[in-house]
């Protein structure tokens, strides 16, 4: 099978390097899309959880539903969706403008999403390029649960998805991928 490269799915030449030197098994994937049938193709189990803080996720939640149906039938695929409710949607629109909010006001439903994930784990790869713009939280929140951490979009606008905001502990070491037009960064701990 082929897969069209196109911008949204820039991250795949990344990953192919990364598959071809780690054995990847199982990827939990925050937000789901075309990419995620590289994913289902390349592992043996994939976690897809899309938030919802607009009109129109619901739509791709239905789409992807139906376009990874087999791969559900098959236990390959669970699809966890999630409504972001009224103070992630306010710091996404934040986000959006470059305004940060503090990490306080909404940690607690990034953490909540993040449990509700871990249930599927354990996983070899975590995957963040989900339609809400907290990802650096989520690759903070990360850190020390999965072993190798990929954001997607690393490459542009620092102050919506809060790049600078990543701080990664001592075990994990930073490879960037900068020649793609949006950008794929991958913390791998060192025991991997």
């Amino acid at each position: 099978m082929s897969f069209d490269l196109v911008n949204a799915q820039s991250y795949i030449p990344s990953f192919d390097i990364l598959f071809e030197k780690y054995p990847i098994k199982r990827v939990l994937e925050f937000g789901e899309g075309e990419g995620t049938r590289y994913f289902l193709e390349k592992t043996s189990f994939v976690c897809s959880v899309e938030v919802i803080v607009s009109e129109n996720h619901y739509r791709w939640v239905d789409k992807c539903k139906e376009s990874y149906k087999a791969y559900k039938e098959e236990g390959k695929w669970e699809q966890i969706v999630i409504i972001g409710g009224e103070v992630l949607k306010k710091v996404d629109i934040n986000c959006q403008k470059g305004v940060q909010t503090e990490l306080r006001e909404y940690e607690v439903h990034l953490k909540d999403i993040l449990e509700t994930s871990m249930e599927y784990g354990p996983y070899d790869v975590a995957f963040v390029d989900y339609g809400i713009h907290m990802r650096a939280d989520m690759v903070n929140l990360l850190f020390n649960k999965v072993d190798i951490i990929c954001a997607h979009d690393t490459g542009v606008s620092p102050k919506i998805y809060g790049w600078d905001k990543i701080s990664p502990p001592n075990n994990y070491k930073r490879q960037q991928f900068k020649s793609e037009y949006l950008g794929t960064t991958f913390w791998i701990k060192d025991v991997v």
